[in-house]
């Protein structure tokens, strides 16, 4: 199989929707002058994780037996369209050059479908946004429909919104992680699955801008004196835990200190069982990165 690429294909135009009105549906012709099937933005992959080729895709037959029964239905009821939603484009533009050019971030299998079945107009749905912008809504939308990612193909969608730099916002700011499991992936993550899933697909990423050792952001120093104030807590309640503990030793009732140091423990035990269920605020981590957020101006950079 050839080498999956992380870059969008160089923007070379599409006539038949660059000056059509975004938000509302047209009929267009389903083809490379009115959109792009660019495989940068099909996030889903295949069983084993890897890069999806539309062959391999579990989804494709079952989208082709929908339109071939379309196509045979003669009734008086026929639907005028073989699918429910229009496939949403992302109209991109060069401010270079001015070249407006559409890609596809939802229906990637419905257009090809229709293609392969020899159907030559489509119904989609326009909205002009950044390569980074049409990166998110492709994750997500991959995420919502069709059948269900398996864990080895969100840890490949999270491992390469990572490295395009998708899960930066307009300000510079970092996503947290709550936010890529919600506005990324479609809420279809937990927020400790997406901590596991980060440290384990972009390590020194997580470490860097997630982990207990990275530095805050200036805007986030509140939230460090916050984390202070509760170290500081803890550590009073730990020395008033060994005082405690150390007038229990020399009680001179061993039922005494037997049933205390029980009850203690389980305690103990609690709060690790409460702590390990906590998700900790992981945007007190989060760093500005300083890039230009209309890399739609480059198109052969990642997103």
């Amino acid at each position: 199989m050839a080498k999956k690429t992380t870059r969008p294909t160089k923007l070379s135009g599409t006539p038949n929707t660059a000056d059509l009105n975004a938000g509302v549906v047209h009929m267009v012709p389903n083809n490379a002058n009115s959109f792009d099937l660019d495989p940068v933005f099909q996030f889903r992959g295949t069983a084993d994780g890897s890069f999806a080729t539309l062959d391999e895709d579990r989804n494709m037959p079952r989208l082709r037996s929908v339109v071939r029964a379309w196509l045979e239905d003669s009734s008086e009821n026929k639907k005028p369209y073989p699918f429910k939603d229009p496939v949403k484009l992302a109209r991109l533009q060069n401010k270079k050059t001015g070249v407006k050019h559409c890609k596809v971030i939802d229906g990637f299998h419905r257009a090809e479908a229709l293609r392969r079945e020899n159907v030559t107009t489509i119904a989609v749905e326009i909205e002009d946004m950044s390569g980074k912008e049409a990166a998110q809504r492709a994750a997500k939308a991959n995420q919502m429909h069709g059948l269900p990612a398996s864990p080895k193909e969100n840890a490949n969608t999270i491992k390469r919104l990572i490295e395009g730099g998708a899960v930066w916002k307009k300000d510079g700011s970092l996503m947290t992680l709550r936010e890529i499991a919600n506005d990324l992936m479609g809420g279809t993550l937990t927020e400790q699955t997406m901590r596991n899933t980060v440290k384990r697909v972009a390590p020194d990423f997580y470490r860097q801008h997630y982990g207990r050792d990275a530095q805050p952001i200036q805007a986030g120093e509140g939230k460090r004196a916050k984390r202070e104030e509760y170290d500081n807590e803890a550590r009073a309640i730990f020395d008033a835990l060994r005082l405690l503990v150390d007038r229990m030793s020399r009680d001179s009732d061993r039922w005494h200190r037997e049933e205390s140091a029980a009850t203690i423990g389980k305690l103990l035990d609690e709060t690790r069982e409460k702590l390990a269920e906590i998700q900790f605020g992981e945007d007190e981590f989060s760093r500005p990165l300083d890039l230009n957020t209309d890399q739609d101006e480059d198109t052969e950079q990642p997103f």
